[in-house]
């Protein structure tokens, strides 16, 4: 006989049975990629190697013991705008001990007289990709996937823009805020990972989970950048820098970029019972317009792939129209059947970003909006590459 005032036993939870696919992550940058950080850094912070071989390219990043003792000779303009001068550096032994992690200079970047934009690190200075902007780029993938594939639902986003758009372009200060209160695109967009009739607890991305990256062991660059925008000169379309059209020069910005031909790996994991379960709720519920689960790499490398195809005519015809086709890499459109072709990070702008290029046009076009592209420039000011492209490659881990 069970005593009074014995414990009841805890229901028993139920569990879904545990099944994971462990996948392996290989991006490899085919143009400069930012990842950037929360703060700009001082130009102060970074030092110049002028002894040594000539023209050194070696860039310090300095510990804030090591320049924090010149603060007091020097006004905020300078502590922003000048490096700390090569003369005051310590040698050899002693700089590495107050440095936290080198960088190789571009030729442009030699004219540092600004604040640093600083790639994403780690407490130990490596630079790496955070977990989370991968798997944004594949949650948007999906998204994008999803919409190609159904020209109902995408005609439907589409008018539901062009009417954001009419509605912005009437805006004023007594009706914005109900514009952005009526609006509610962005939860409807959510809503397509969930279940019918069920709220965040049901995102599809919940059954996939993206590690951060393996940080980068070798020096970043540290490049001048500038945005161009395309606007016709006699009568010809070509990129020139945005603040000052007329000159064709314009103040860069600096940051530290991944090189090209670098390679970061991810672990991605999938929860398969799960992605199976909410892809029944989904049938059970009878949504139609609801992304299917994802169980395995090629559901990602599918959607990547089709949101590539999309976008790269695009932006190849973008550049021939605007005289710059020379920013094109072949790289950029090599088919492989294993590979897609992604855009990540700073740089990449409603083109790479963002579903307004599949609202907004047709494969056969050529954009004209949005009109500007961040590039790293030459020291004469003219663009020289195109920011954050990648190849992305899956392999399954046991």
């Amino acid at each position: 006989m069970i005593p009074m005032n014995a414990p009841c036993a805890a229901p028993t939870p139920k569990r879904l049975p545990w099944k994971t696919r462990s996948f392996r992550c290989t991006l490899t940058a085919l143009s400069p990629l930012h990842i950037g950080a929360t703060a700009p850094e001082p130009a102060c912070r970074y030092a110049f190697e002028e002894n040594g071989p000539a023209a050194s390219n070696r860039v310090f990043f300095l510990r804030e013991e090591t320049f924090l003792s010149r603060l007091g000779a020097m006004s905020a303009a300078e502590y922003h705008r000048k490096p700390f001068p090569a003369e005051k550096l310590p040698e050899e032994e002693a700089l590495r001990r107050g440095t936290l992690y080198e960088l190789r200079a571009t030729e442009a970047a030699r004219s540092l007289n600004k604040e640093v934009r600083p790639f994403i690190r780690n407490g130990f200075g490596g630079a790496y990709i955070p977990g989370t902007s991968l798997k944004g780029a594949l949650r948007g993938a999906l998204l994008f996937s999803h919409l190609l594939s159904s020209a109902s639902l995408r005609e439907e986003w589409r008018r539901k823009a062009n009417l954001l758009v009419e509605m912005m372009r009437n805006a004023s200060p007594t009706n914005i805020g109900r514009i952005r209160k009526e609006k509610g695109h962005a939860p409807q967009l959510e809503a397509l990972f969930r279940s019918e009739g069920f709220g965040p607890h049901s995102d599809l991305a919940k059954a996939f989970k993206v590690g951060d990256s393996t940080p980068f062991g070798e020096p970043l660059s540290l490049a001048a950048v500038n945005i161009f925008t395309a606007k016709d000169e006699n009568g010809t379309r070509r990129l020139v820098p945005l603040t000052d059209q007329k000159s064709g020069k314009a103040a860069p910005l600096f940051c530290e970029v991944l090189p090209p031909g670098a390679t970061l790996e991810f672990d991605l994991d999938i929860d398969v019972p799960l992605a199976e379960h909410l892809g029944a709720e989904r049938r059970r519920k009878g949504t139609a317009s609801a992304i299917e689960a994802v169980k395995d790499k090629e559901d990602f490398l599918l959607a990547l792939q089709d949101t590539a195809q999309f976008l790269l005519p695009l932006e190849k015809a973008f550049l021939d129209a605007a005289h710059a086709a020379f920013l094109w890499k072949s790289d950029f459109e090599a088919e492989q059947d294993d590979a897609a072709i992604i855009r990540l990070g700073w740089g990449c702008g409603w083109m790479g970003h963002s579903l307004f290029p599949l609202l907004a046009y047709d494969e056969e076009d050529t954009p004209k909006s949005p009109a500007s592209r961040k590039c790293l420039t030459a020291s004469d000011g003219t663009p020289q590459e195109l920011l954050g492209w990648a190849r992305l490659r899956f392999s399954e881990r046991p």
